[in-house]
């Protein structure tokens, strides 16, 4: 691992994307489970927790909010352009 680079599963982007569209508020995790997973799935509570500790770790191994953010929007692009057609 160490300098290899990391990242972020679909389900990943999915919860940073809901996140980063509310800034500031604290959002519970019944309804992050709604906006990020979707009403149709049903994992457990414990499930956000895990993706939140895992994304954080992400974060934190990349070092520059820069970075994460560049590696982000990269990822995005790459999904919506494979999946334009």
């Amino acid at each position: 691992r160490g300098a290899e680079r990391q990242g972020l599963s679909r389900q990943e982007l999915e919860l940073l994307r809901v996140l980063l569209a509310n800034p500031g508020k604290a959002l519970a995790r019944e309804w992050l489970l709604d906006n990020a997973w979707g009403k149709d799935e049903f994992p457990t509570t414990r499930t956000v927790d895990m993706h939140v500790l895992k994304l954080r770790k992400k974060i934190e191994e990349a070092g520059r909010l820069e970075s994460i953010r560049a590696s982000i929007l990269n990822e995005i692009e790459l999904f919506l352009g494979a999946h334009a057609a």
